[in-house]
């Protein structure tokens, strides 16, 4: 996903935790996946990788 502000990126966030999973999150920009595909991602994007267990 894109956002067109680091406060729009930051409220999905914020939305997102609670319900767990693993993102890979950069300047306005995320990524959801599996955490081996992440890593991958992290090498070629940058970014950096959160990890939420579910009720967060």
């Amino acid at each position: 996903m894109t956002f067109a502000t680091a406060a729009g990126e930051d409220a999905w966030l914020g939305e997102a935790r609670p319900y767990g999973g693993t993102y890979l999150a950069g300047d306005r920009w995320a990524v959801v996946a599996e955490p081996a595909l992440l890593d991958e991602l992290r090498d070629r994007l940058g970014g950096e990788i959160e990890n939420h267990p579910h009720g967060s």
